[in-house]
């Protein structure tokens, strides 16, 4: 009971450094995109474990499910966040995005129910657990 009022506690605290951060974007020179979506997945993914264990909402699992698969976003993030600040451009290149674009794949993969009777995902966590080392 105590953990769900933390991920809650530390969820809403995290909501509102994400507006702050927000705010001052332009004026921050640490700040950049991928630190705001690393803290906006952190701070809804707890929002959604206070939430679910607390009984405020029973619809999206924190542990399961579809939408887990996106809470892989936060490591390239990382990565390209670091990336960001040490080599300081003026401008985003697109082509950093293909770090994301596997995980966003496979969120699409795993989201299409039209897919779940296919060859690939009959092992279901055990495939999902291949691509994604593979891709690491």
């Amino acid at each position: 009971m105590i953990e769900s009022f933390l991920f809650l506690f530390t969820g809403i605290i995290g909501v509102l450094t994400l507006v702050l951060m927000v705010k001052s974007y332009k004026s921050n020179p640490f700040n950049n995109i991928f630190l705001i979506l690393i803290f906006s997945i952190v701070s809804v993914r707890f929002l959604i474990h206070g939430s679910y264990h607390l009984g405020l909402q029973d619809s999206i699992r924190p542990d399961s499910g579809v939408y887990s698969v996106l809470f892989l976003i936060i490591a390239p993030s990382s990565y390209l966040y670091y990336k960001t600040l040490i080599f300081q451009t003026k401008s985003y290149n697109y082509l950093d995005l293909k770090h994301i674009v596997f995980i966003v794949f496979l969120f699409i993969i795993n989201s299409v129910s039209a897919f779940d009777d296919s060859f690939i995902f009959y092992f279901g966590p055990i495939t999902n657990f291949y691509f994604i080392a593979v891709f690491i």
